[in-house]
């Protein structure tokens, strides 16, 4: 999928929690989208890992 046919996604977030994210995403060299996305992906493998467990 291109990034252009994705419709852009609010997300209200605490200041501190978006200020963490930020840090961490300039540390990993990625965009602070990309590290929401990769840690969203993250939670939900494996909250089914443990459902399957």
């Amino acid at each position: 999928m291109k990034t252009r046919d994705i419709t852009p996604f609010g997300l209200r977030m605490e200041p501190s929690l978006k200020e963490r994210l930020a840090s961490e995403a300039v540390r990993q060299e990625r965009s602070l989208n990309w590290l929401i996305c990769k840690l969203l992906k993250e939670a939900i493998e494996t909250n089914e890992q443990t459902k399957q467990a």
